[in-house]
């Protein structure tokens, strides 16, 4: 067994956190539009309209920005504390589902494990272009406090 890898980095657990990763592509964009917008447009149109857009995407910002600013630590902090207290083990795959088609393709790896005598199915959202095969082995964090629930060592790496 190898030895267990050290905690995630905030981008790695952001870009795992559909909420926060939502938020910080939102905030980006926002950036991305509002500022070259605003030093490209001329004093002359910047008219009651123009500074009404302007509160409207600084108001979507600060709110994403919000948004990060609460979920990121808490996310971190849980991932952080399963990490500490997890043991390292080996799970083997038992079905890889895949839902949808083209973009919208979502895949859901099937998981089983063994711990203290009991086996334990999870199921873990997988990149699409991860490639795995059913009855493959894969390293996962089992917290001992709450066996039925493993980290899949693959997403945070």
């Amino acid at each position: 067994m190898s030895l267990k890898p050290p905690p995630p980095n905030l981008l790695r657990i952001a870009l795992q956190d559909t909420i926060g990763a939502f938020a910080g592509v939102i905030a980006v964009g926002m950036l991305i539009t509002a500022v070259p917008l605003f030093l490209l447009s001329s004093t002359e149109n910047r008219d009651t309209g123009f500074w009404v857009m302007m509160a409207a995407v600084a108001g979507i910002f600060l709110l994403c920005l919000v948004v990060l600013i609460w979920r990121l630590p808490r996310r971190r902090r849980y991932i952080h504390e399963k990490w500490q207290r997890s043991l390292l083990r080996r799970a083997t795959v038992v079905a890889i589902k895949v839902e949808g088609a083209g973009r919208e393709q979502r895949r859901y790896l099937h998981f089983e494990y063994e711990y203290q005598g009991k086996t334990y199915t999870n199921i873990e959202y997988i990149n699409r272009f991860w490639k795995i095969e059913e009855g493959a082995s894969v390293d996962i964090l089992i917290d001992p406090e709450d066996p039925g629930r493993a980290l899949l060592l693959e997403v945070f790496q």
